[in-house]
């Protein structure tokens, strides 16, 4: 039960954060967050978070984080993504799954190119180490840009890709592509992920 205490001496930080914002002290509560991120990552190596407090501090904070406008901050963009983009693949706890969802549909053309070409990068380099698990996390993270941004052209090879072990990203593209009455691309992104006739998802993906 003492991760409530540690709660308590956590809150005041995002709320300065908020107040911050409040003020248009844009790039103050970009460093807070950062700083408050990057504790509670350290944290929840050695502690018991059964309650799930801790979590859920860090999911309202780092959701406040991705609605600050990097414009604003003074931040570089690169800087400001590939760190992003270094955390969502390499953060093992799903803290960052739900407040990610959406985040990249208000990236402009060349924020999306970038994103895209270093989750690209990031497979290669991952599976270079040996790193499978954090490879195919890139993956994921890459196919979300995609839906997300509309990116109808890439969804057939991704699907292709990612085959059939994992069932959650694949949905997310047939999802996008039905969105937008695209039903001839959803059986394809189907057919492509159960083309390689391998992983454990195949029965529900069939």
């Amino acid at each position: 039960r003492e991760s409530f205490e540690i709660i308590r001496r956590l809150d005041p930080f995002v709320q300065d954060a908020d107040q911050m914002v409040r003020r248009g002290e844009w790039a103050e509560a970009q460093a807070l967050l950062r700083g408050f991120v990057t504790a509670v990552l350290e944290l929840i190596e050695c502690a018991d978070d059964s309650f799930g407090v801790i979590g859920q501090i860090f999911e309202d904070a780092f959701g406040d984080y991705l609605d600050l406008p990097i414009d604003k901050t003074g931040i570089a963009e690169p800087v400001f993504f590939e760190d992003l983009l270094d955390l969502l693949i390499f953060e093992d706890y799903a803290f960052t799954a739900k407040p990610r969802e959406g985040y990249f549909k208000s990236l402009s053309p060349g924020q999306t190119d970038f994103c895209m070409d270093y989750a690209r990068r990031q497979i290669a380099e991952l599976k270079a180490w040996d790193l499978d698990y954090q490879s195919a996390e890139a993956l994921t993270l890459l196919g979300q840009i995609a839906a997300e941004q509309c990116r109808f052209d890439e969804f057939e090879a991704l699907a292709r890709e990612m085959g059939a072990s994992h069932w959650r990203r694949i949905i997310l593209l047939v999802d996008a592509a039905m969105k937008h009455r695209k039903r001839p691309l959803a059986e394809k992104i189907f057919e492509a992920a159960l083309g390689s006739n391998q992983g454990s998802h195949l029965e529900f993906l069939q």
